[in-house]
């Protein structure tokens, strides 16, 4: 039974969302749509979670698949692959076609939701032309640039803007144009209207430029961050367990598999750490997520360790750390910067970035000028000339998430733009 065919009797019973998410279940746009989706419970909103995570432990979830179907999508992602490598840049960048129709339409269109939730929605979890045959309501929360890019997650051209044109491919790129031909398909299947969120004004304002969003209506809403889940532990603590010199400041660098993603920005990384005026002895660094490899930074104060697959693993080491370090070259919101301000470290990160939304210059953090690894360095300088700095800043960027970011506020905003869909008052 179709949902949208009993809108008057919408306004007596309780919303039922369905939120519909591909992404990696440690991932961060998976973990942002997971925080909504229940934050959405708490608001007493009858939220549903569809993806192809069977890992996935969350009330309501609706991402059981059979082994035969998780079968099929590693072919399809194989396949996917395969037809991405036709691309060649210097830039190692996620690529996503998107080509592949799913089940997953049926199983949207034969629930009985009041509307539809897309989330990140790639590795051939549905096809770019079946998202226009959801025959229900559609919000569609952005997590990149993919949306309304070619097959790349992030662009740092104009492609987006003007169009994907034979004139206007990026020198450095070779091969097939998979950009050029992903986009073609999405500009012929986005050819109706719903409403998109953008976690952040740099995003909202990428999709606003976007030759295929710019008539869309965008709104802006931050991601949801559990408060519960994050707080205070003492530092000193918090450092034992890491194994930190409690007489160390701890700073930090968070990417899982950095060195394939040009966009996080491991290579300013360590042409910050060269430009920093700091004496090694007076503090440590962790990089987070990645392996230590040639070439890498060879210093007695730096530690490499994996991905931190558990929540009270990182808050953990959000304690432990004084300062946690965000370079990337783009970045839609910074969920790493949220979840770390909300235990009280404060961040270091680039400006015309979505971390502006959570950095307020010498406020809550430090702001370096785009892309100006020496500023990045004085940023983090700026913070050593005042130990006290550390903790004042750290209070204050606390707040400001709990002021801005808490997941009942991101709830109320989200059930609002609902509301107006459905035309509920």
């Amino acid at each position: 039974m179709l949902c949208f065919n009993f809108l008057k009797k919408i306004k007596i019973k309780k919303l039922k969302i369905l939120h519909i998410s591909s992404s990696n279940i440690y991932g961060g746009s998976t973990k942002a749509a997971v925080n909504l989706h229940k934050s959405l419970l708490k608001e007493n909103v009858h939220s549903f979670f569809l993806s192809q995570d069977n890992e996935l432990n969350i009330s309501n979830s609706l991402s059981k698949q059979s082994s035969f179907t998780n079968i099929l999508n590693i072919i399809k992602n194989g396949i996917a692959r395969k037809i991405c490598k036709t691309y060649k840049s210097k830039k190692k960048e996620t690529l996503s076609i998107s080509i592949f129709n799913t089940n997953i339409l049926n199983k949207i269109n034969n629930s009985d939701c009041d509307l539809v939730n897309l989330h990140w929605i790639c590795n051939e979890f549905i096809s770019i032309n079946q998202i226009k045959k959801i025959n229900k309501p559609i919000v569609w929360s952005l997590y990149d640039m993919w949306p309304f890019s070619g097959a790349e997650h992030y662009s740092d051209s104009n492609r987006y803007s003007e169009g994907y044109l034979k004139n206007n491919r990026n020198k450095e790129e070779k091969g097939f144009d998979i950009n050029k031909w992903v986009w073609k398909r999405k500009l012929k299947n986005f050819n109706f209207q719903f409403p998109l969120v953008a976690p952040s004004e740099w995003l909202k304002d990428c999709a606003k430029k976007s030759f295929i969003f710019r008539d869309f209506k965008i709104h802006k809403i931050g991601h949801a961050i559990d408060i519960n889940a994050w707080g205070v532990i003492d530092k000193d603590y918090s450092k034992d367990l890491f194994e930190v010199d409690k007489k160390k400041k701890l700073i930090i660098f968070f990417s899982s598999g950095s060195t394939q993603n040009h966009r996080k920005g491991l290579d300013y990384l360590f042409k910050i750490i060269k430009n920093l005026k700091v004496e090694d002895k007076t503090y440590e660094l962790i990089i987070v997520g990645q392996r230590k490899k040639i070439n890498f930074l060879d210093k007695k104060n730096v530690r490499y360790i994996d991905f931190l697959k558990d929540d009270m693993s990182r808050k953990i080491l959000y304690n432990a750390a004084d300062l946690i370090l965000a370079p990337s070259r783009t970045e839609a919101f910074g969920l790493v910067v949220a979840e770390a301000a909300a235990c009280g470290t404060p961040s270091v990160g680039f400006e015309n970035t979505g971390v502006s939304e959570i950095i307020l210059q010498k406020k809550t953090g430090y702001l370096a000028k785009e892309d100006n690894v020496i500023d990045f360095a004085k940023g983090i300088e700026w913070f050593f000339e005042d130990y006290k700095r550390f903790s004042s800043l750290g209070i204050k960027a606390q707040e400001h998430v709990l002021d801005n970011f808490s997941d009942n506020i991101i709830a109320k905003q989200y059930i609002s733009i609902y509301k107006e869909i459905l035309n509920i008052q």
